[in-house]
């Protein structure tokens, strides 16, 4: 009996590691990114014995104590019926009315989501994934906005992947 149970556990392990590293589940896996990394942090260079990365100059028009002039008004249109998604790699691209499409942050999406009206089967907001898509941030999506009042149930998360 204590063989069977072994072997099982083995399987497991086994079918466990293999969809983990082959990326069969969306989100899941070693993942992939385009970016070069991050500089060591004074937290990280401590602990190394580094020296930490030097902050680049500072712009004229990024510095802090410069204020910042208010952003123009943009032109206020009626709230969208269903807001729309798509989730690639860690980001939240949210589409405009126009067919374009801006990264947005999640609480960008939260507020024009709880002025949207939702379509006559009650959704307000469809979430796409490409393939790429993380599951951590689209999940996490998902209850940020049922943190905020939107019902799951007007919350769309369709099962086919995006190109």
């Amino acid at each position: 009996m204590k063989k069977r149970a072994f072997v099982g556990s083995v399987v497991v392990v086994a079918v466990v590691l293999t969809t983990f590293f082959t990326g069969i589940i969306p989100g899941f896996g070693r993942g992939s990114s385009d970016g070069e990394g991050t500089a060591a942090t004074a937290v990280q260079a401590e602990t190394t014995g580094e020296e930490p990365a030097k902050p680049a100059a500072v712009d004229s028009e990024t510095d802090p104590a410069r204020p910042i002039p208010p952003a123009p008004a943009a032109a206020v249109g009626p709230p969208p019926e269903v807001v729309q998604v798509v989730v690639e790699h860690d980001r939240i691209r949210l589409q405009i009315a126009d067919g374009r499409s801006k990264v947005a942050p999640v609480s960008e999406v939260v507020e024009i989501a709880l002025k949207a009206t939702g379509n006559e089967d009650g959704i307000k907001v469809r979430i796409r994934r490409k393939a790429s898509a993380k599951l951590v941030t689209w999940s996490m999506l998902r209850s940020e906005l049922e943190n905020a009042g939107i019902a799951s149930s007007s919350i769309l998360i369709p099962k086919k992947l995006v190109d």
